[in-house]
């Protein structure tokens, strides 16, 4: 079953495989208007900043993941 959440994040990921960075990071921002705590939303924004060569804010995305869950991996 989809959930606004889960159509969100399989949008973002498309737009990031499709290198079309600006789309998947209103989809993420939409997840997480949704789910504030989700670490998968911030772990691909990160993805985003990284791939977009903006390495501080990458970084600060992958803290905000971490911050709500310690163990988490992508």
């Amino acid at each position: 079953m989809y959930t606004p959440l889960s159509a969100g994040s399989l949008k973002g990921e498309y737009y990031l495989k499709a290198s079309e960075f600006e789309l998947a990071v209103s989809c993420f921002e939409e997840c997480l208007k949704l789910d504030p705590e989700n670490k998968d939303s911030y772990l691909s924004l990160a993805e985003v900043a990284y791939l977009s060569h903006s390495h501080e804010e990458a970084i600060s995305f992958y803290r905000r993941a971490l911050a709500i869950d310690p163990n988490c991996s992508k």
